[in-house]
């Protein structure tokens, strides 16, 4: 078989499966120092000066994110808590416990707790065992059955890696560098593609609600910024007149089980515009909490946190509760006042509205006090239809590239596990 190396041999490791007959298997403390993070007293961090301090949420895509770093004072005892360039980074526990990242620079940084340093010469070889499979159900078998996945420094360092001579760790590390960074560009071009196709999608709602379809109508001024000239026949209104809200209620979370009651969404799933139940949680049934049931048809919001302001609708007959900084708007207009909410003037009006606190929120006053144009009730249909229609044929578009963009990485994690067990020869 072509790229296939002349001899194979049993490598007696199950994630592995056969290596060439001349590599050999150890456990990666034979060739990598651990080094675990420092607990720093987050009360102690600034958003400015100082040296920078890599937390578990910073390790993304394999690299260190700077955007919500948070700096402490320099300290000359803590210094083997500084990361060296190429230092592996990994995160040790909680939801993306496993997940690696490359420290590229000479700068000055140090790790908090939970997050481990794999400092090895081999570095370039070693961090592709990090994405491969085996590591990652390696990770999952250490660390299922606790409420906190976690994994200990000692059972990384006990896992078992393939071993080629150093010189041939140097061919396939060159060799992956370069056909990895070729798929991230495909990678990269199909999410460039993505946003764009989302930007399209905004702006033919932008259009259809506050100009509607004939492009040959006159137009008057709407008074409203976000909105700017509407359709002569159209009127303007906050959304209260032909809406109603209802906040969430804050549901003990010691309550909540996994199996079992009534589902209850929360922020967390609310995602893309619909409700995930992917991650849902249940309660015991209340009477008394009737109002807090979703209807069919209801707009369910994000009133605070990082998704502030995204919206899904839901679309059946099964009571759901709606937990507490999540609100339902309720009205017979639904199909067409859920288009509002992915408008530009609606995102920027939550960015005002939510500006200035450490915990971005809005209020119920806030989301019905938000201005709209009002075309005639058949109108409205009208743009409904279309713009469901529409906006069908981009999310299938956007679906098309995200299942491009799946297959590419599955093509990546396999080329890499081919690689560093000798499948293919480099």
């Amino acid at each position: 078989m072509e790229n296939r190396y002349d001899k194979y041999k049993d490598s007696g490791i199950a994630w592995i499966g056969e290596i060439p007959e001349h590599w050999d298997t150890y456990q990666l403390k034979r060739c990598s120092k651990f080094i675990n993070g420092y607990a720093f007293n987050s009360n102690h961090f600034n958003k400015d000066k100082g040296i920078p301090v890599i937390r578990i949420g910073d390790i993304l895509n394999e690299q260190i994110s700077f955007e919500n770093i948070v700096y402490v004072q320099e300290n000359n005892e803590l210094e083997k808590f500084m990361a060296h360039k190429n230092d592996i980074l990994i995160a040790m526990s909680g939801a993306t416990v496993g997940k690696i990242g490359i420290y590229s620079t000479e700068d000055k940084v140090y790790i908090n707790q939970r997050v481990g340093i794999i400092r090895t010469i081999q570095y370039n070889f070693i961090k592709r065992m990090f994405t491969t499979n085996g590591f990652v159900d390696y990770v999952n078998l250490s660390s299922a059955g606790s409420a906190q996945p976690n994994i200990s420094s000692e059972e990384i360092l006990n896992f078992y890696i393939p071993a080629p001579s150093i010189k041939e760790q140097q061919l396939i590390a060159t060799y992956l560098d370069q056909k990895c960074s070729e798929i991230d560009e495909l990678i990269t071009m199909q999410e460039e593609m993505i946003t764009k196709l989302q930007s399209y999608k905004q702006s033919v709602i932008t259009e259809a609600v506050t100009k509607g379809l004939d492009k040959n109508v006159p137009l008057k001024d709407s008074g409203i910024e976000w909105i700017g000239k509407i359709p002569e026949h159209w009127n303007t209104y906050q959304l209260k007149r032909c809406s109603k809200f209802i906040n969430g209620y804050a549901f003990n979370s010691n309550h909540f089980n996994k199996d079992k009651g009534i589902p209850v969404i929360r922020i967390g799933d609310i995602l893309n515009e619909q409700i995930s139940f992917e991650n849902i949680v249940y309660v015991q049934e209340n009477n008394e909490l009737e109002k807090f049931i979703v209807h069919k048809n209801d707009i369910l919001i994000a009133m605070s946190g990082a998704t502030v302001g995204k919206i899904g609708v839901y679309n059946s007959d099964d009571k759901v509760y709606i937990n507490q900084r999540v609100g339902i708007i309720r009205t017979t207009q639904y199909n067409y006042i859920k288009r509002m909410f992915s408008t530009n003037g609606f995102i920027d009006y939550i960015n005002l509205s939510s500006a200035g606190s450490a915990q971005p929120n809005i209020s119920s006053d806030g989301i019905l006090n938000f201005h709209i144009p009002v075309p005639p009730l058949n109108e409205q249909q009208t743009i409904a239809n279309y713009l469901d229609q529409k906006c069908s044929e981009i999310d299938e578009l956007i679906s098309i590239k995200q299942q491009k963009i799946e297959k590419l990485k599955d093509y990546k994690k396999s080329l890499i596990f081919e690689c560093v067990t000798g499948k293919r020869k480099v």
